[in-house]
């Protein structure tokens, strides 16, 4: 008892009397101290192999409680103004960065701008008409609109056409968030007539756009991830207002993961628009994705 005193740092009554109270309290002789000695009973070896397994367990459990919180800190929350781009573009960002974790919600303009505000978002990938002041701005990649229009058509044989070249005809566009408004403005810029322009779900568009009679915009982006048709052309809208630049906007004292974020981003823009169409479906094959997306 001396001994195991010594050994706990403090004093023998205190825990003789210690003991003792651990055995009222479970009702049950722990130590037989016959022969001045002291040797477990049946009882007391069921609380020593039951307290041996409860430290395992601690222990494990805070290993688990490390890795957790290693998750968190290496986790990245990230907004995105259109499904299709942040289906394209976060692969190819989140293979730069293995050890972290990006959780990515697609919306509007407005909610990317409230989001990063209030904290929800730790970075959003952007067009930069969404720059404001009192925010961190990093270039992606520069975005072309473009008039896909079948081959028939008397425009096909152009090289670049105006907003003035639009006006006569009538387009299908996809309605998804980030590239239909856009489109809209486009064409509203160019002075195409409201009742001239149909806006439809982003999956009957892909469904429908090679064989459709209408024009309709596309973007070098998506260009160089999905192949154009041979009965279509695809000619450059040669106009300010069909260009954007697209990039991250974060806030203006980001914290280490951001910072990485954007050093890696950095690296990684000029291979964006490297034409490699197959990267982002074959980076992950395994169904081992470091990332989630949610519209």
């Amino acid at each position: 008892m001396t001994a195991a005193a010594k050994e706990l740092f403090v004093s023998q009554p205190t825990l003789s009397h210690n003991l003792k109270k651990i055995e009222a309290e479970l009702g049950c002789q722990l130590f037989d101290r016959s022969h001045n000695r002291m040797q477990l009973t049946a009882c007391g070896e069921i609380v020593r192999d039951s307290t041996l397994r409860f430290f395992e367990e601690y222990d494990r459990m805070l290993e688990e409680i490390r890795q957790q919180q290693s998750r968190e800190a290496a986790s990245l929350r990230l907004g995105c103004f259109a499904y299709g781009t942040g289906s394209l573009l976060v692969p190819m960002l989140a293979a730069t960065m293995p050890e972290a974790t990006f959780a990515v919600r697609c919306c509007s303009e407005s909610d990317l701008l409230r989001g990063l505000a209030s904290g929800e978002f730790d970075a959003v990938i952007a067009s930069s008409e969404l720059r404001r002041p009192g925010y961190g701005w990093q270039k992606l990649y520069n975005e072309q609109a473009f008039v896909s229009v079948p081959c028939k058509s008397e425009l096909s044989g152009r090289e670049s056409l105006s907003g003035a070249d639009l006006v006569p005809y009538r387009y299908v566009i996809n309605d998804d968030v980030g590239f239909g408004g856009w489109y809209k403005r486009i064409l509203d810029q160019a002075g195409v007539p409201e009742e001239s322009v149909v806006a439809i779900p982003f999956r009957g568009y892909l469904q429908s756009k090679d064989l459709m009679p209408e024009f309709s915009l596309i973007t070098s982006f998506v260009m160089n991830y999905m192949r154009t048709s041979d009965i279509r052309a695809v000619i450059p809208l040669d106009e300010p207002y069909a260009r954007r630049d697209i990039g991250l906007l974060t806030p203006k004292s980001p914290h280490n993961q951001v910072k990485e974020l954007l050093r890696r981003a950095r690296d990684m823009a000029p291979f964006i628009l490297s034409g490699n169409a197959s990267a982002s479906f074959s980076l992950y094959q395994n169904g081992e994705a470091n990332f989630t997306i949610t519209a």
